[in-house]
């Protein structure tokens, strides 16, 4: 399952296994002597700033001399969003003293979405899809962990008499009106605030400003 690959100094791939060439959808002739960090950039194309600091820290493994291990890329594959983890170590060259990289790459796609999924139950409210109680703790917590803090606003919200909607009509319908709430306070809030379901009826806005 692993896809071994191997570079010079520069970082220009010089041997592709054919799995690899697989993956990347590319015939291995036409992968040798590109560089390999610029062939997973060009697989990434993400915009999101959290995928593109991924993608530097693999650019910073391949100008240092230390080996990494489970560095790991999202890269775009035939229009679907994969994990790959690259493991490498630095090897010199036979005829000079170039050092190269010889390493493998590992398709954890699933074994990523099981940790993605995880991740999700733990700070979102699955039921309006906004933050939860636990998320907003640690967002406002961290946000007041430095030495110094900028200004903020916190919103509060509690909806009135939201137990009698459910003893009256339900509680498909109580929580039929926690979603719309929800959707209604996500069409105005700032991308930069976070909202936040704190439980039952309480919902909560926290804004750096």
């Amino acid at each position: 399952s692993d896809w071994l690959w191997e570079t010079d100094g520069a970082g220009r791939l010089r041997y592709v296994s054919r799995h690899l060439a697989e993956a990347v959808g590319t015939a291995a002739t036409t992968l040798q002597g590109r560089s390999f960090v610029d062939v997973i950039a060009s697989l990434s194309g993400s915009r999101r700033s959290h995928d593109r600091s991924m993608l530097e820290r693999l650019r910073r493994c391949f100008t240092g001399t230390a080996a990494f291990s489970r560095v790991v890329i999202p890269v775009q594959v035939d229009d679907e969003t994969r994990w790959w983890s690259l493991t490498a170590k630095p090897i010199p060259d036979a005829s000079s003293d170039d050092r190269g990289w010889r390493g493998v790459c590992s398709d954890i796609t699933e074994a990523r979405s099981r940790e993605l999924d995880l991740a999700q139950l733990a700070n979102i409210d699955t039921l309006t899809g906004l933050a939860n109680r636990h998320r907003f703790g640690v967002h406002t917590a961290s946000y007041f962990a430095g030495a110094t803090v900028s200004p903020c606003t916190l919103l509060m919200l509690d909806l009135d008499n939201f137990k009698a909607v459910n003893d009256s009509l339900g509680h498909a319908a109580g929580d039929a009106l926690l979603q719309e709430v929800a959707r209604r306070l996500s069409q105005v809030v700032d991308p930069e605030s976070l909202l936040a379901r704190l439980g039952g009826a309480e919902f909560a806005l926290f804004h750096p400003a």
